[in-house]
Order: structure tokens, then sequence, then C-alpha cells
């Protein structure tokens, strides 16, 4: 099969239900049902330069209630190169700069502004006719603080059932070495879903 396409350059993706998390706000682990609302939307911009290297503008907008973020908003640009492209794999790895806004819903530290470094490495992978892997690996740093940093990692796993429906399994992971207020160095998230072509 033909490499997997590039992601769209504009799209929206909210995510709302309900699971079981212990959480901790300083008075004692608490268990209890914690609400899942987030969301964000994401707009890409690329241009080539040459056969294997891009320029690329981009901005995002987005919200998550369990990060107790209220709204985050950043714009940037980067250089992105392509490293492989063949049958089975396409790989980019991509370097930029980028101004980020961050409102949270803290009593203290509710609003953070900053310039980030933002580096990444972007793969995917055709393990079958009908199985796609694509992955993203981010490294993040504020350029006035350098030791404030960020890793994150998004997976997901898309298996084709028949030309209608498919199954997605998703994985995100944020490590941040100075986390916001009382929020945590370690987020993780696992989800599972379902697609309906039409």
């Amino acid at each position: 099969p033909p490499p997997p396409p590039p992601p769209p350059p504009l799209f929206f993706h909210p995510d709302a239900g309900i699971r079981e998390q212990p959480r901790s706000r300083g008075l004692g682990d608490v268990y209890k049902r914690q609400i899942v609302n987030k969301g964000f939307g994401h707009l890409r911009m690329t241009k080539d330069i040459s056969s294997n290297l891009y320029i690329e503008l981009f901005s995002q907008f987005g919200f998550n209630d369990f990060l107790l973020m209220k709204n985050r908003k950043l714009y940037g640009s980067g250089l992105r190169y392509k490293v492989i492209s063949n049958d089975k794999l396409i790989a980019f790895v991509g370097i930029g700069g980028m101004k980020e806004d961050e409102k949270y819903s803290l009593k203290t530290e509710n609003f953070k502004s900053l310039f980030r470094s933002t580096n990444y490495f972007t793969w995917s992978i055709n393990i079958s006719e009908n199985a796609i892997l694509n992955n993203t690996a981010y490294y993040q740093l504020d350029t006035s603080k350098p030791k404030d940093h960020r890793i994150l990692y998004h997976g997901d796993l898309e298996f084709e059932l028949n030309e209608k429906i498919t199954f997605t399994f998703i994985l995100n992971y944020r490590y941040d070495n100075d986390p916001h207020g009382t929020l945590g160095k370690t987020y993780i998230q696992v989800s599972n879903g379902i697609e309906f072509s039409f």
C-alpha cells in the first residue's frame, strides 16, 4: 500500500465522557468520578522548499478540564524535514518556535504566557493492508527557562475492519518537569473507539 497521507491541515477533536480517577489537590487522595471534557482545534500550513524540506505555520486552540486548563492558545512556525518515505514507513523531523498562552482554573498562577522551542519526530507505519500506526513525539522547552521542558507523545492505531468501519486505539502521554500550580508532572490517557464512514 502507499505511505499513509499526512494529517489534515485543519481539524477539531472533542473528547467527553466519564472515568474513574484518583486525584489529590493537597487535601489528601480523593477517589471520584472525573468528567473528561477536553478538545482542541489545530491549523497547520506547510510549503515545500525542496523535495524533502518544508516550512510550516501553525496555530492551536484547546481546553482540558482534567488539567484544569480553561483554554490554551498558541501559534508558531518552523522547518520540517522528510527523513524517509516508502511503502511501509514515512517519517519527518521538525524544529521551530511558538508563542503559548494558557489560562487555568486555579486561584493562583491562573495565567501563563511564554515562548517555547518545539521539536518533534513523527512517523507512520503501515503494519498491514488494514492497519496503520501513527506516532508523534515532542520535546518542548521554555526559551527563558531551559529547565522547564515537556515531553509529549501521541500515538494512534487504526485498524480497518471493512470499508465503512475502523477501530481506533489512542495513547497520549505528557511529562512536564515544571508543572503549573498543583498539577502533577505526568499525564496519561488511553482511549479507543469505532469510526463509521458513510
